[in-house]
C-alpha cells in the first residue's frame, strides 16, 4: 500500500516564491563542509527577500504508527535572523571559484520538489502490512540554462541534518 503524505503548503510556497537571492548561509551548527560541492548542516539559508530556510522536519502518522522526516521549508525575513548562527557559503557577486560556479542561483533559479520513499510496516510480526510512504524529502534548484543544480537534502541520521550537494 502506498501512503502519500505530500505537503501541499510546501508544495504551494515552492510554486509561489519568487528567488531573489544574495547569499546561501548554513547554520554553524552540526555545520561540516567536506568538499566543494557538499554542504551538512542543521539549516540551509537561501538570504534574501524573501530568505528561504531549509531544514528537517518531524511528522508523525497515527494509522499505521510511523514518523517520517521531509524537508522543511519557511520563508523568512532576512533581518530576523540572527547572523551570528550563521556561516556564509556563498554571496552573489562573490569572486570565490565556487561562488562563480554558482552564480546562476542569484538569477532566476527553478524550483521543484522531489519526493522521498521509504518503506515500513505496521509490526515486526511475518503477517504485518507493508507500506510505501512518500514525501517531499528534497529540494532542486536548477538553472533554466544548465550551468548546474543545488540539491537541499533532508536526512534524519545523524542529527537531523540537511546536505548541500551542487552538480556543475
Amino acid at each position: 500500500m502506498i501512503i502519500h503524505q505530500l505537503d501541499e503548503a510546501t508544495k504551494s510556497l515552492v510554486e509561489n516564491v519568487i528567488p531573489r537571492w544574495t547569499e546561501v548561509r548554513a547554520r554553524k551548527s552540526r555545520f561540516s563542509k567536506p568538499d566543494a560541492s557538499t554542504i551538512k548542516s542543521l539549516a540551509i539559508m537561501l538570504a534574501g527577500e524573501p530568505s528561504l530556510e531549509c531544514w528537517v522536519k518531524s511528522r508523525d502518522l497515527i494509522k499505521p504508527r510511523i514518523e517520517y522526516f521531509p524537508i522543511g521549508l519557511e520563508c523568512r525575513d532576512p533581518m530576523a535572523s540572527d547572523t551570528f548562527e550563521w556561516i556564509t557559503i556563498a554571496r552573489k557577486g562573490g569572486t570565490s571559484e565556487f561562488e562563480r560556479k554558482i552564480q546562476w542561483l542569484f538569477e532566476k533559479p527553478s524550483l521543484r520538489l522531489l519526493i522521498s520513499e521509504e518503506e515500513c510496516a505496521d509490526g515486526m510480526e511475518p503477517e504485518a502490512r507493508q507500506y510505501l510512504l512518500r514525501f517531499y524529502g528534497s529540494l532542486e534548484i536548477s538553472d533554466p540554462k544548465g550551468r548546474g543544480k543545488l540539491h537541499i537534502t533532508a536526512s534524519e541520521m545523524p542529527d537531523f541534518i540537511v546536505t548541500l550537494s551542487v552538480s556543475f
